[in-house]
């Protein structure tokens, strides 16, 4: 007598047994990724089902995170704080025309903002100088602080270390 698994539908099975000993493993299929949504902890055979949740959201569709590149907020996230708490979005969409960057020929009080986080004061100083650019056109501080994208009105220009995160992410 050889012992084993004779039941050949079972993942231990044994073509040299010939008496079965009780041992089989029956073939479970699923998803064996403990990773993803629809992971199934019986499964010993993977049927290239598993599902994930969507960047930032958990599997019930919950938000957990914010997370460069994904879309929140009207825009894209293109950078999160190492807090996880603070973060800034870019507008998937150009504003329509061109636009001059501040004032022209008028000195900025403030608006020399560089680092991360400085691209909304930057903008306020621009805009609350009232000034207008060549050929009496609106600044383009003005134009992002009144603009409206999906369903979004806190639009600003980004400081340059802003802009310079913006490009290297996204």
């Amino acid at each position: 007598f050889v012992y084993g698994c004779t039941d050949s539908t079972a993942i231990n099975y044994s073509l040299e047994s010939n008496t079965d000993d009780g041992s089989c493993i029956p073939k479970v299929f699923g998803c064996m990724d403990s990773l993803a949504c629809n992971y199934n902890s019986e499964a010993n055979m993977s049927d290239g089902s598993c599902t994930y949740s969507e960047l930032g959201y958990d599997c019930d569709g919950n938000f957990v995170e914010y997370v460069v590149g994904m879309e929140a907020e009207g825009g894209i996230v293109f950078y999160v704080d190492e807090t996880g708490e603070h973060g800034l979005v870019a507008a998937l969409e150009d504003l329509e025309g061109t636009h001059k960057w501040g004032c022209y020929e008028q000195e900025v009080n403030g608006a020399d903002g560089q680092a991360i986080g400085t691209g909304y004061q930057n903008t306020m100083d621009i805009v609350n100088q009232g000034c207008v650019t060549v050929n009496d056109s609106i600044a383009a501080a003005q134009v992002a602080f009144d603009a409206e994208i999906n369903g979004y009105s806190d639009w600003y220009l980004p400081s340059k270390d802003e802009l310079i995160e913006m490009y290297n992410t996204i």
